[in-house]
């Protein structure tokens, strides 16, 4: 069960100063992009490469699908430029010019369903880009003209940490009556929230993670309109994310 807590949430004033008194803007120059992707250094990328043992990639892809379904925010469209169709009825002059085929995918890559990575130029704080750069160099013409994904040109490589829960307890998935579950939906019941339990519909590592055969809950409040151009923050629902993330961490205090 979850245990009774002395602590308080956090007003929005303190929430909002915690967007100074935290930040890393300047903190590796004015005019830096990468933000906390400077911790990956060179060192950092040779000891979690150290720790390979056997090799095994996991893919973070999704398929492209044309149609839509629940986790589709924003339809793709897709149209072949050129196809196979009718190669063989062509004449022998025309089937040695025509030898490829080629298609057309047109996407909005922040849905709920395209394999992405948001880049610095994602959001935007009163105005402006992470440090400071004004949020109107972002056009409609030109697109991001910085802070853009082009930043990570060089890939992201580092040591990640996943925690199986179902594995560490023997089974294949973690059910309400789990404790883990109970755990959080304890401590949300504490926190006179409503926990509101049901299959992720995409747009989560956990999905990625199941599709490898790891099963995985999510814990999620304070989104709304995820990935969508009306994306927005509750911020007090916020401030219960963190509040909840502090008691996980902390269960026995």
């Amino acid at each position: 069960m979850a245990q009774e807590t002395s602590r308080q949430l956090p007003d929005e004033a303190q929430v909002l100063g915690w967007m100074e008194s935290l930040s890393n803007w300047g903190r590796w120059g004015d005019d830096g992009q990468l933000g906390c992707l400077n911790l990956i250094t060179p060192a950092k990328r040779q000891q979690a490469a150290a720790l390979v043992k056997d090799g095994i990639p996991v893919s973070c892809d999704r398929p492209i699908s044309t149609g839509m379904h629940a986790d589709v925010t924003f339809q793709v469209q897709r149209f072949m430029v050129d196809s196979g169709e009718g190669r063989n009825e062509d004449s022998v002059e025309r089937q040695y010019t025509r030898r490829g085929a080629a298609e057309f995918i047109g996407m909005v890559f922040h849905g709920q369903s395209i394999t992405h990575i948001d880049a610095m130029s994602h959001y935007s704080w009163q105005g402006h880009l992470y440090n400071g750069k004004p949020a109107q160099m972002i056009t409609s013409r030109e697109g991001a003209q910085t802070h853009s994904i082009e930043a990570a040109y060089s890939g992201i490589v580092t040591r990640g940490v996943l925690l199986d829960l179902p594995k560490l307890r023997g089974v294949d998935y973690l059910d309400p009556n789990e404790p883990v579950v109970r755990m959080v939906t304890d401590m949300l019941k504490d926190m006179k929230l409503v926990p509101d339990i049901k299959p992720s519909g995409g747009g989560t590592d956990a999905n990625q993670m199941r599709l490898n055969g790891i099963d995985c809950i999510v814990v999620g409040m304070a989104t709304n309109e995820m990935h969508t151009v009306d994306e927005y923050v509750v911020v007090p629902d916020l401030m219960a994310t963190a509040h909840l993330c502090q008691n996980l961490m902390n269960p026995n205090q």
